[in-house]
Order: C-alpha cells, then structure tokens, then sequence
C-alpha cells in the first residue's frame, strides 16, 4: 500500500495528497531549488513567489544596474548568485542583505 501511494505521489495522481506546484517569479524558470532568471531582460530582482528555498539564483544576462536592499528577501537560503553580464556599476554594503547562506557569488 505504501509503495502504491509513493507511486501516485510521484505521478502527480493523488491530488489531495501532494502540494500544488507554486508558481515562479516571471518571466523565470524554476527547476527544483534553481531560480533560472538567466536573459529574462529584469531591470530589478523579482519578488519571491514560492515558499520552497532555492539554492541558486541565475540573474545572467538582464538588466540589472542597481539593487535595493530589500531585494533579495524572499531568497535567504540562496547559496549561489550568478549576476554576470547585468548592468551593474557597484556592489553596494547593504546590496546583498537578505542572503544568509550565500557561498559564491
């Protein structure tokens, strides 16, 4: 019985057992803990639409000139942020508040 109920869990067959899938951030593309916003032509980091953690946050190729300290607040469990090939001038003190675990940038 478990084994059955795993199966339709995973298939998306039982319905009320299983979370609906949370919408992502637009124009970006989520996969598992991947927040992809890579030549979505962003002028500011979207708000966070999902209450699951992502690891990585993939902004390469926008538009980015300036961060506000409150922009990364829904995403305190990023690990990575990729901002390459954005308009950024400087990286202010307070530009990457919010993100407590961040490893790589």
């Amino acid at each position: 019985m478990a084994r059955v109920l795993l199966v339709l869990l995973l298939l998306g067959l039982a319905p009320g057992l299983a979370r609906p899938l949370e919408p992502c951030p637009g124009p970006c593309r989520c996969r598992g803990r991947r927040l992809n916003c890579s030549g979505a032509g962003l002028a500011r980091v979207p708000s966070a639409t999902r209450q699951r953690p992502f690891s990585v946050l993939d902004f390469t190729g926008n538009a980015l000139a300036v961060i506000s300290p409150q922009a990364w607040k829904g995403y305190p469990w990023a690990e990575k942020l990729v901002l390459q090939d954005n308009r950024l001038q400087a990286v202010k003190r307070r530009s990457l508040e919010g993100l407590l675990l961040l490893r790589h940038l």
